[in-house]
């Protein structure tokens, strides 16, 4: 973003016995496209519909179907205030040419959207992760702000940041505990279940808290967990996999505990639905899934929660489906 300031943030490094710790560096706290226009100062409409999908590649979910529609066509006909999309797969290698071949308006593939891309930073592998953010037009935000002040959690674009009048919307693509090796070693079932708990989901539970001394939070995304045994079809099959460890779903109890209410299941305590259908065995027309993609609510938000919806029918154009929330004004 044009304009946009850099602050001094934190990295960490790894001790002997594997615990991270923070050492100051010069890693910028903000780090948005500089591909993105300057956020508005005279837009006045209040945020009332939040979207979040895991495309598994933006390129990819933006030349499929679902139930005939683009996924450009849906977002026209249901037009979200703000529509967050995880796992991207774009990097900055290749963003002119996305660019040049799926932008309709301005750096948009949606017409009256705005887009503020959370590239993974090199020599991060490109094709990989990444995030991005489309606002419509005449919706009132003040800044939008890419990561979460360490490296270690910057360098793949998985965070980002919309800052409103009235609050904050935080959006995460979590890092998968089975993939990688940032803490683990070596044939290892969960390589990356070291970081993400210790480094990843602490500095996220952190840094929600801090907003939340200045303004309320709705944190959406795709969180990678299955919280309770209802979230996923087979709990006891799949119990320690990644996603399933009782680490992870302690790390989402955390934050509930915290006031971070799971929308969806205040709304519906007993109704089961899932966000992700594997591409094998049949699990999309058998709907044997796992809920991965959540958002959490502020307390002080929950009087103005309309709805909380996954629209597990959508699942053509990804692997996941689209996690909506409506508020009322």
């Amino acid at each position: 973003m044009a304009g946009a300031k850099k602050a001094t943030g934190t990295k960490k490094t790894t001790s002997k016995r594997g615990v991270s710790k923070k050492k100051k560096s010069a890693f910028p706290i903000v780090r948005v496209s500089a591909s993105a226009p300057p956020c508005p100062s005279t837009s006045t409409d209040p945020v009332l519909s939040v979207v979040a999908l895991n495309v598994n590649g933006i390129r990819a979910a933006l030349g499929k179907k679902c139930q005939g529609q683009t996924l450009a066509e849906w977002v026209a006909q249901e037009k979200p205030d703000v529509f967050f999309m995880g796992e991207t797969k774009l990097g900055t290698s290749a963003f002119d040419k996305y660019a040049a071949e799926y932008c309709v308006d301005g750096n948009s593939p949606f017409k009256g959207y705005v887009g503020h891309y959370c590239l993974p930073a090199p020599p991060t592998r490109q094709g990989y992760a990444g995030s991005c953010v489309f606002i419509r037009s005449g919706v009132a935000y003040t800044a939008v702000t890419h990561g979460l002040g360490v490296e270690e959690h910057d360098t793949e674009g998985r965070f980002c940041t919309v800052e409103t009048p009235s609050g904050y919307l935080c959006h995460a693509y979590v890092p998968n505990a089975g993939r990688g090796a940032k803490s683990g070693q070596k044939g290892e079932a969960l390589p990356n279940l070291h970081y993400r708990i210790a480094g990843w989901e602490e500095t996220v539970r952190s840094h929600i808290a801090c907003l939340r001394l200045m303004k309320p939070v709705i944190y959406i995304g795709d969180m990678n967990v299955c919280h309770q045994p209802m979230d996923i079809h087979d709990f006891k099959a799949n119990r320690g996999k990644p996603g399933v460890t009782d680490q992870e779903r302690h790390a989402m109890t955390n934050l509930i505990s915290d006031g971070m209410i799971d929308s969806f299941r205040h709304l519906y305590p007993d109704e089961v639905k899932f966000s992700w259908f594997s591409n094998f065995s049949s699990s999309r027309a058998m709907k044997r899934g796992w809920r991965l993609d959540y958002v959490l609510v502020d307390s002080n938000l929950l009087g103005k929660v309309k709805d909380s919806e996954i629209f597990d029918d959508h699942r053509d154009w990804s692997d996941h489906v689209p996690v909506r929330l409506t508020l009322t004004e």
